[in-house]
């Protein structure tokens, strides 16, 4: 059972997540009503460190043949999070009183299409329970595949309590390394759909490594220098993974610079091309996901992670879109880079009130599951 809190004090959860852009961590205080709705009442985000960045980075393309790394950046990465959790709880108002970080992990490995599916989060809950003091709850995505669904995306779920609108059907679009839609329906009407769309941030993000030694194309700046390469774009959108059907989810073992080369990168291609191009991309495969969603155009769409605040990127949705309304989520109150945070403490939250937190017409599950599992402190 979880501890006591006393009367004096506020229940409070925490959510701790690091998502496939590989930028950093967010760490938010949630505190939720028995109705699902939340309020932040303390947050923090924080860069990775670079060695374990390029750790991180070379576990999720597929370099996975020294146990002894894998096992060795899992707990350099745990020390990281138990490091920003203390920082969040020095920083805790009084009055609250934390009752359970819930914790995604790193994804290193996503393979839910297997014969023998699985998924692969790096981290340690048990130490970052000892670390923090802290009721740990983690390992949401096995449980779904378990159940055989897709163990991705979580935060449709999520997504339906916090953004539901009931007057017009909401498309929250999450732009992390990978895109992902939840489709809600108007005054919360069933189903809620939601998917990984293709790559947000990934390919963009691992050119401009390439190219300028820089870990992101802040404003999306290098992109507007170049022009879109029509072929490439066409060659890139003719992947079988956007006509596939959903439920489906992906990720950097799919979508990466090898993915890219294959669709027949061209030297001759200046690198500002190649970035405009795969700005386009992101782009264009989220477009063309609504217009199938959406065929009215009645929908308000949402913009939440890193890439809602890619200037360009932005741009080029709203023009896209158009004439759907597009907001950021910190429009709404949630701070664009905080919403899957968020989302895993309500998953959490979730978890301890013996509630399900997944949506089976998302994921492909057999039905309702509770996720994840529980790390006393």
């Amino acid at each position: 059972m979880t501890r006591t809190i006393p009367s004096t004090k506020t229940p409070c959860y925490l959510g701790l997540m690091s998502g496939t852009s590989l930028d950093g961590i967010d760490i938010v205080a949630t505190v939720f009503e028995p109705d699902d709705t939340g309020h932040t009442v303390a947050s923090l985000s924080q860069p990775f460190a670079p060695e374990l960045r390029q750790a991180l980075m070379q576990l999720a393309s597929g370099h996975h043949s020294d146990l002894i790394q894998i096992g060795q950046t899992e707990q350099q990465l745990t020390s990281a999070y138990a490091a920003l959790t203390q920082q969040l709880l020095e920083r805790l108002p009084a009055q609250y009183q934390p009752v359970a970080l819930g914790c995604h992990g790193q994804t290193i490995e996503h393979q839910p299409d297997l014969a023998i599916p699985f998924t692969w989060q790096l981290l340690d809950p048990s130490r970052l329970a000892e670390l923090t003091g802290v009721d740990v709850i983690a390992d949401f995505r096995r449980r779904d595949i378990a159940a055989g669904g897709q163990g991705a995306p979580l935060v449709p779920a999520f997504h339906a309590q916090h953004f539901t609108r009931e007057e017009h059907p909401v498309a929250v679009i999450n732009l992390g390394g990978i895109a992902n839609v939840s489709w809600l329906p108007a005054g919360g009407r069933t189903p809620v759909l939601g998917f990984d769309t293709g790559p947000a941030n990934m390919l963009m993000d691992a050119w401009t490594q390439r190219h300028l030694g820089q870990p992101i194309d802040w404003d999306g700046a290098w992109a507007q220098q170049g022009q879109v390469i029509p072929e490439l774009l066409t060659r890139c959108l003719a992947d079988e993974y956007f006509a596939r059907e959903a439920p489906k989810s992906t990720g950097r073992e799919y979508f990466n610079l090898e993915w890219l080369e294959q669709k027949g990168l061209n030297s001759g291609y200046k690198p500002q091309d190649v970035q405009a191009t795969l700005l386009a991309l992101t782009a264009t495969s989220i477009t063309l996901t609504l217009d199938q969603l959406d065929p009215s155009n009645s929908s308000q769409v949402i913009l939440c992670g890193g890439g809602a605040e890619n200037i360009a990127l932005r741009q080029t949705l709203e023009a896209q879109l158009a004439p759907r309304q597009v907001n950021r989520s910190s429009d709404t109150g949630l701070p664009t880079q905080l919403v899957e945070a968020t989302a895993f403490a309500w998953l959490a939250w979730r978890h301890l009130n013996r509630a399900p937190g997944n949506c089976p017409e998302v994921t492909g599950a057999k039905g309702p599951r509770i996720l994840g599992g529980w790390y006393p402190a």
